[in-house]
């Protein structure tokens, strides 16, 4: 049975439900890493101070950040959908949303304009397993000795809590299952385990990586981050058509949500990294 190349432009869905599940995966991941902007970025007294979220989806990370640095002269979430985000009445005065598509040229409005831009979870995104057309264009938007704070989970990796716990082998279990399914979606992606290298490469500077593994995650929230996976494929699973490869992933997907019930957890590598462009 072959997968199909491609489900849309983003694999997953953006309605309601699809917006908490990532609601949940951003406060799940301040467990993991328990800050907004990463200690190490300093903005304090920058004039006319900017901020940026690319692949903002729902605003949360941006509206967290505005808490953090109120007076910022503008935060603003760059996405290709912004139905996720919230309406204007509802946000902060220097709250607002735009429209960029990261794979086309970077549009002179945005061009150098921010002191942090923040990413997170670009993985749908990089294309032929090169994240580097993509971290330019990040960078394109950064003003000299701005900050780019960019987030990852190794996807390629294959390291579970709990099978020992419930005397299955990773073969045996239905997230694993489900997850090696869902790989040809996505193609080979073993980028994320370089992204330092990666990015010191493009000439950042004062390059820091925080790293959790699966000896130091948290485990008391491994159970919710999977049921956040686990919805992922419940979205995935509803984009395809009606028939057998349909019926499949819903039986994959039964059967990592009864994983996740008992404690298996994915434990795969979560990663920050951090740079300053050249002054």
């Amino acid at each position: 049975m072959s997968l199909p190349t491609k489900l849309d432009t983003y694999p997953l869905a953006r309605g309601v439900i699809d917006s908490v599940r990532l609601n949940v995966c951003h406060f799940i991941w301040k467990k993991y890493f328990p800050w907004v902007v990463h200690p190490s970025v300093k903005l304090d007294g920058r004039p006319n101070l900017r901020i940026a979220d690319v692949g903002c989806g729902t605003g949360i990370w941006l509206l967290e950040a505005a808490e953090e640095y109120p007076n910022a002269d503008g935060l603003d979430g760059l996405d290709i959908a912004l139905h996720q985000a919230p309406p204007k009445h509802l946000l902060p005065r220097n709250v607002q949303f735009k429209h960029l598509d990261l794979h086309q040229e970077i549009p002179a409005e945005f061009v150098g304009q921010y002191d942090l831009v923040h990413a997170r979870f670009l993985l749908g995104l990089v294309r032929n397993n090169d994240p580097v057309p993509l971290l330019q264009n990040l960078l394109k938007l950064l003003k000299p000795g701005g900050y780019l704070q960019w987030n990852e989970v190794d996807w390629a990796s294959d390291l579970y809590i709990g099978l020992e716990e419930n005397g299955i082998t990773q073969e045996e279990s239905g997230l694993h299952k489900m997850r090696a399914w869902g790989k040809p979606f996505l193609g080979e992606v073993t980028w994320p385990k370089k992204m330092e290298e990666i990015v010191k490469a493009q000439g950042l500077e004062d390059v820091q990586l925080a790293r959790k593994t699966k000896n130091d995650l948290p485990r008391q929230y491994s159970m919710f981050w999977t049921e956040a996976l686990v919805a992922a494929g419940i979205d995935m699973t509803g984009k395809l058509p009606e028939g057998p490869m349909r019926d499949q992933a819903a039986q994959l997907v039964e059967e990592a949500s009864l994983d996740a019930k008992k404690g298996i957890a994915w434990a795969g590598d979560h990663m920050v990294v951090v740079g300053r462009k050249p002054l």
